[in-house]
């Protein structure tokens, strides 16, 4: 995967996982459960019309970025160095996540949808990421 398609390859391989849902095993119901968040919490936006809730976006595109990283050097890190750095990552994001779930505590039904789809998206980023900086494809 390169730099550039990392950013709809991402996308579309977390819906192609959603899509097959429990025949894939755990690797498929994360997304198929962060899909299912996320279209709830796309009718509960409408609902609620709340702007603060477009921050949600900021952990979505970190998810992007991190494998739009790993791509741009892929096979170029060892195991243990691939646990910090997605460890890390993961840290970030349910910090995030979880501030911006306090944030938007008055409408709390969309955001704790929106929270569960960007961990379920961080989840799948991560596990695409630790493929591509090990260099090891399923």
């Amino acid at each position: 995967m390169t730099a550039l398609s990392a950013l709809w390859g991402l996308p579309l391989l977390y819906g192609d996982a959603a899509r097959v849902g429990f025949a894939a095993g755990l690797i498929g119901v994360v997304p198929l459960r962060g899909a299912i968040a996320l279209a709830v919490a796309l009718l509960l936006l409408f609902r609620w019309r709340s702007r603060r809730l477009w921050w949600f976006i900021a952990p979505f595109a970190t998810s992007e970025l991190l494998v739009v990283a790993a791509s741009a050097v892929p096979g170029s890190m060892r195991s243990n160095a691939i646990g910090v750095v997605l460890l890390a990552f993961v840290a970030v994001q349910v910090a995030s996540c979880a501030w911006l779930f306090w944030h938007n505590r008055r409408v709390w039904q969309p955001a704790a949808f929106f929270a569960l789809f960007n961990l379920s998206y961080a989840a799948f980023a991560v596990f695409i990421a630790s493929m591509t900086l090990s260099g090891d494809w399923l």
